[in-house]
Parts: C-alpha cells; structure tokens; sequence
C-alpha cells in the first residue's frame, strides 16, 4: 500500500502472499532480511497466510471495523460504493468484501480499488490502476459511480521514501509526507464521501496529528484515534476513525 509521487507502468503482478522462502533466497538487502525473518515470526502474517488474507495489514482493518462497525453501518449493508486507497496488495479491499458477503445482489461491484501499483482481481471490486489525487482518476471514479452515493473511504496508504527510519530526520520526514498524503484523502473525501459517510485512514505519529485531527474533526461529527494491535509496537502508525461526514460530497 505504498503510495508514490508518480505513477508505474509495466509494472508485474505478483501472486499472493509472497512465498518467504523465495524472499529469503534472493540476493536482498540485509534491512529486506531482517524483514523476512520478522515475518516469519509474525503472528499476524502467519494468520494471513493461513486464512488467505493477500497482506497481514487485514487484521488492522478487521480490529477497526469490529470495534466501530463502518463497513456494515448499523449492523447490515448499505446501499453506496467503499473506496479503497491504496488498495493493492488487497487486503482492506477483501475484508471489505468479506463483511458485504451476501448483501449485495448478484454480480454487483461494491468497491472501488485505487493504487499505483497493479492488483489481482477480487470479486465485486473495480480496480482502477492511478494517482487517486489526479483529475484523471476522479473522472474514473465520477463514472463508476454513477448515482450511487460512496458511504466508505478507507487508506491504509505508506508514502514511499527511503532510508533508515530511527533517525529523527527521516522520522520527521515520514511524518510531513503522511501529512500531506492525509491532506490529500480528505481533500478527496470532501469530494467523493456522502453525507453521513465514514472514513478510516492511517498517519503517522509526528507532530502534525494534533492539526490533522482538527481538520477531521471540522468534517465529521466522531473522531477516534486507534492503534490495532496488530500494528507492530515498534511502529509510530496509528489510525483515525471518523464517523457522519457533515457535508455533502462536491463533485
């Protein structure tokens, strides 16, 4: 779910989940090492794997939705589209539709997925391969939809940088570029999310949370701010949940 200034082409699709024994005899870095050895260990990429989640990231997603019951308001499906940034590999994008199973009529698309990167196909989801930021995706999206209200906006998006992360520097840095990429998903909701509408989206702990919540809270009626637990202790990344937009969208 990384998130890129510019977009990739030719890009090739990789199977999932990523086989780690094939992962560790490549010729990698010594950091991607300790991240195969990592997942491993992991409880969670080992429940992915077992239970064909295509990323360890679901069971974020899955804490979230048991806890505040977004993607089934009120106990039961809602008519209206979910729209996933940042969708691939495909994990949200599978709980989502998951927790839909059943309630909704036959061959009917529920969710729009948007990312740089390419994804295997899942069923009831639309996949546009793009910069969700870019009048060209949003005219996509204006099409697909049609007259069907979007109800759910969800971002497990990483903006993509490089370099050692325990450095204060680069932590500041990663901090400001999750800022502006919130920026950029609220913006987008303001556009696309109905009135009423919820939003789930990650950020990054930094400094800046205090003025992201406030632009938040001017837009929806609940904002919580959660940590799942299967978001690594060592990890600075929490998420918001915000809960009856008070707006209309505006495109």
């Amino acid at each position: 779910m990384t998130w890129m200034l510019s977009g990739l082409k030719n890009v090739p699709v990789p199977t999932w989940p990523l086989p780690l024994v094939t992962l560790a005899r490549s010729n990698l870095s010594s950091s991607s090492k300790r991240w195969v050895a990592r997942q491993k260990k992991d409880k969670f990429a080992k429940m992915a794997k077992a239970e064909s989640y295509r990323a360890r990231s679901s069971y974020k997603l899955i804490a979230l939705d048991d806890k505040y019951r977004f993607i089934r308001q009120g106990g039961k499906a809602q008519p209206g589209w979910v729209i996933d940034c940042g969708s691939a590999p495909g994990g949200w994008s599978q709980v989502v539709m998951e927790r839909l199973k059943n309630q909704r009529p036959e061959g009917e698309q529920s969710v729009i997925g948007i990312d740089l990167l390419p994804m295997l196909p899942i069923d009831g989801v639309n996949f546009i391969q793009g910069d969700f930021t870019t009048e060209k995706i949003k005219r996509e999206i204006e099409a697909i939809i049609g007259d069907r209200r979007v109800r759910l906006v969800l971002s497990d998006m990483a903006p993509s940088f490089s370099g050692h992360h325990n450095t204060d520097h680069l932590r500041s840095m990663a901090s400001r570029c999750y800022h502006q990429l919130c920026e950029d998903l609220v913006n987008f909701s303001d556009t696309f999310l109905c009135k009423g509408g919820a939003l789930a989206c990650k950020y990054i702990m930094g400094g800046d949370e205090k003025e992201l919540k406030e632009m938040l809270e001017s837009r929806f009626e609940k904002v919580h701010n959660e940590k799942p637990e299967s978001s690594r202790k060592q990890s600075s990344e929490r998420f918001f949940v915000c809960l009856g937009k008070v707006s209309d969208p505006t495109y």
